[in-house]
C-alpha cells in the first residue's frame, strides 16, 4: 500500500464538485458530460473531484468516465465520503465505514485499477459525511474505522464534511484528544462562506490553531443554488424570506449589468483566497468553462474585486439581505452531550 504520509500540495484550489451528477440538480444525471467535464478540468489544471455515495450515481458516472480515459493515478485527487446512505439513512457503523470505502473504490477505480495494483488503489481524502445529524459517540465510531483504513492505506487523508459550524468546530476538538482519531486531517464545510454568510472566516483561524485542521475546504459558494437569478432549488431549507431577498439583489445585479451568480462566485473565490480550495459543481461544459475563465482573471489580477463589484457587495450585503446576512437554517439533530464545550473566546 502507498505512503500515508502526504501533505495537501497534490489539491487544486479549485475543486470539479460532482454532487451535481445527481437527481437533485439534474432530472437525468447521465445526460452529464461527465468524461468531457473531468478531462477539462485536469487538462485546466483543475485536477481534484469531490463526490460522495449520497449523491445517487456520482460515483459510479465518474468511474465509468475514468475507464474510458487514459490517466495516471497521480494525477488526480479523489475526495470521497461515508456515513451518509440516503436522505434519511445513515450508516456511521465500523463495518460500514468499511464497506463504504470499499465500494468506492471499486465504483471510482475499479474499470481503470484493479485491487491488484496497490500503489493506486486509494482514495486521497474521505470524510464523515454531514456528521451534525448523529451523535459524538457514533462519529467516534466511524472516524476509528477511517483511521484504521488510513492505515492499511485505503485512504491518504481523513475528514468531516457538515453544515453547522459550531458542531464541527467542537466535534473536531474533541477529536484532537480521542484515542485512535486525533486531529483530523480535513473539513469540508457548505454554505458557510458566500455572499450571504461569511461564518467560516469567524472559525477559520480557530479551527487551524486549536482544532490543528491541516485543510479547510469551502463548498456550495451558491448555497446550493440560492444566490442566482434562476429559480432557488425545490429542496432548499433557507426561509422563504431570505429566498425573496436574494431574488431582490438578483434583480439589483442585473439592474448593473451584472449576473448575480458571477458576483457570488468571486467573492467566495476572493474571500477565501489563500485559506483552502473551493469546491464548485457543474451540469455542463458551458457551467465550468464560465467559472474557469471568472478563477483565471481572478487570479491574474491579484483575486480582487473591482470598485464597483465591492459596491454590490456591500449594497446586497448590507442593504438588501440585511438582517438576512449569515442567517442559518436548521440541519442535523441536538447535541446535549457538547453542552459543555466550550468555544474559547
Amino acid at each position: 500500500m502507498p505512503s500515508t504520509k502526504r501533505d495537501f500540495h497534490n489539491v487544486s484550489n479549485l475543486i470539479l464538485g460532482c454532487g451535481t451528477f445527481n437527481h437533485q440538480y439534474n432530472d437525468n444525471p447521465s445526460d452529464v458530460p461527465v468524461k468531457q467535464l473531468l478531462e477539462s478540468a485536469m487538462q485546466s489544471g483543475v485536477n481534484t473531484i469531490d463526490t460522495s455515495p449520497y449523491y445517487g450515481p456520482s460515483e459510479m458516472l465518474i468511474g465509468q468516465a475514468l475507464s474510458h480515459m487514459t490517466w495516471k493515478r497521480s494525477e488526480l485527487t479523489i475526495c470521497t465520503k461515508v456515513g451518509r446512505v440516503k436522505e434519511e439513512e445513515f450508516d456511521y457503523t465500523t463495518e460500514g465505514v468499511r464497506a463504504s470505502v470499499m465500494r468506492s473504490l471499486e465504483r471510482l477505480l475499479g474499470g481503470s485499477f484493479s485491487e491488484q495494483d496497490r500503489e493506486s488503489w486509494y482514495l486521497d481524502i474521505v470524510y464523515l459525511h454531514d456528521v451534525e445529524f448523529r451523535t459524538v459517540e457514533e462519529c467516534f465510531t466511524a472516524l476509528r474505522e477511517l483511521r484504521a483504513l488510513q492505515n492499511e492505506g485505503y485512504i491518504r487523508h481523513v475528514g468531516i464534511s457538515g453544515y453547522p459550524l459550531d458542531y464541527l468546530y467542537k466535534l473536531a476538538l474533541l477529536c484532537v484528544q480521542e484515542k485512535g482519531i486525533g486531529a483530523l486531517d480535513c473539513m469540508l464545510s457548505y454554505c458557510n462562506l458566500n455572499l450571504q454568510n461569511v461564518h467560516l472566516l469567524e472559525y477559520y483561524d480557530r479551527l487551524k490553531s486549536e482544532c490543528k485542521i491541516k485543510q479547510i475546504a469551502n463548498a456550495s459558494v451558491l448555497s446550493m443554488s440560492l444566490l442566482r437569478a434562476q429559480e432557488t432549488r425545490y429542496f432548499h431549507p433557507a426561509s422563504p424570506e431570505l429566498q425573496n431577498s436574494v431574488q431582490l439583489a438578483a434583480t439589483y445585479c442585473k439592474t448593473h449589468g451584472v449576473d448575480l451568480a458571477d458576483l457570488a462566485v468571486k467573492y467566495a473565490l476572493v474571500q477565501w483566497n489563500l485559506r483552502g480550495p473551493t469546491v464548485i459543481g457543474f451540469s455542463n461544459m458551458t457551467e465550468f468553462q464560465h467559472a474557469y475563465k471568472i478563477y483565471t482573471k481572478l487570479s491574474q489580477d491579484g483575486y480582487k474585486l473591482t470598485a464597483p463589484e465591492q459596491q454590490l457587495v456591500a449594497h446586497i450585503q448590507q442593504e438588501i439581505l440585511g438582517k438576512h446576512l449569515n442567517e442559518k437554517w436548521p440541519s442535523g439533530i441536538a447535541h446535549p452531550e457538547l453542552n459543555q464545550v466550550q468555544i474559547q473566546s
